[in-house]
């Protein structure tokens, strides 16, 4: 029986695995087709590396210009958040629950998120924010009675990179119709070697070559204990209501609720929808070529593109026109005319 149980629970995470390593494979196919890492580029200044002329090209940054003051209009630096009683009798208590949401506001740093979040879906087309609530609950005995307490609680609200997140590629308006949502993320092969010791926790080979991880020289002088980073993945299926804990590599759950309800070590974990909420400012329709927003940076790219040629185009006419000259024959050698004609210097031949 405990034998086949096991291979149950085997079965059910390669299946996750099967599910994410397709949903890894949807999305690559995706951002190869919207260009998502390109829009990161002209951001950035790094139009060069997409943009392929035979002159010098000249970046108009426009998209940083448009993200910037799309952010600044549709972003509140530091808003008021108003309650309204329904009841008369529920006066003193809106103004105390408007006291402190305003607080909170405030100390948990939520519009710097919100900014972000506002950020990169006017860049890329969407982004994603997580909330969440933590809370140290602790409980004894009284009479036989057990009592728990909340010695400390919190919530908070962070935003989520587009690269980090993957959902079910059967849905249509993400992520309202989505089975099952995926929050990946990277942790040291060290601590998760030490946080779940029974388990075999091996490095990730290949990270996403979009990821902040992947950029250059960004993991080279660390040392190869911090170097190392595995691959954590975050389940939320709504079809069990139930949140999982794997990680690249490993055959195990690292956090299974469901075998730890049997071993009645918690109660019934029980999620309505996803913690995690996609802001995006264009739907989705069922005749799109994948259930992924198209970005506005993504509309006007091609006329961009053409508007730094002719601009590159321009200056490289005016740099040719100041760099003429008159050469009398017989004084350059074929040499020096061949290093002149690789600056696209013109010279004329006088007789």
């Amino acid at each position: 029986m405990a034998r086949q149980q096991k291979k149950k629970k085997v079965k059910s995470i390669n299946l996750w695995r099967k599910r994410i390593e397709f949903a890894s494979e949807v999305w690559e196919n995706a951002e190869r087709r919207h260009g998502w890492h390109r829009f990161v580029d002209y951001f950035n200044n790094r139009y060069h590396e997409h943009i392929h002329v035979d002159i010098p090209v000249s970046s108009i940054n426009k998209v940083y210009a448009f993200v910037k003051t799309a952010v600044a209009s549709l972003y509140f630096r530091d808003p008021h958040i108003t309650i309204n009683a329904k009841q008369a009798n529920g006066t003193k208590s809106a103004v105390i629950k408007e006291q402190a949401i305003n607080y909170y506001w405030r100390e948990k740093n939520i519009k710097r998120q919100m900014r972000k979040a506002i950020g990169e879906a006017k860049l890329v087309g969407f982004s994603y924010m997580k909330i969440g609530y933590d809370a140290d609950i602790r409980s004894k005995t009284v009479a036989g009675e057990v009592r728990e307490s909340v010695v400390a609680e919190d919530f908070w609200a962070i935003h989520i990179p587009h690269t980090n997140i993957l959902y079910d590629t059967e849905c249509v308006d993400p992520l309202h119709d989505a089975r099952w949502v995926v929050h990946w993320f990277l942790k040291p092969t060290k601590y998760l070697q030490e946080t779940y010791p029974n388990l075999e926790i091996k490095p990730t080979a290949d990270i996403n070559k979009h990821h902040h991880a992947h950029r250059p020289g960004s993991r080279a002088r660390l040392s190869k204990t911090d170097a190392e980073q595995t691959k954590v993945f975050e389940i939320w299926d709504k079809d069990s209501q139930t949140k999982y804990l794997m990680c690249d590599g490993c055959d195990k759950w690292l956090e299974d609720p469901i075998q730890a309800e049997e071993e009645g070590m918690i109660g019934p974990l029980k999620i309505e929808g996803f913690p995690i909420v996609m802001l995006r400012f264009s739907d989705i329709y069922d005749n799109t070529v994948d259930n992924f927003p198209v970005g506005e940076v993504e509309v006007w790219e091609e006329q961009l593109g053409e508007k730094i040629k002719l601009r590159s185009m321009q200056l490289n006419h005016i740099k040719r026109y100041s760099r003429q000259t008159w050469v009398a024959k017989g004084l350059l050698d074929e040499a020096m005319m061949n290093k002149y004609e690789l600056v696209d210097y013109i010279y004329f031949l006088l007789d």
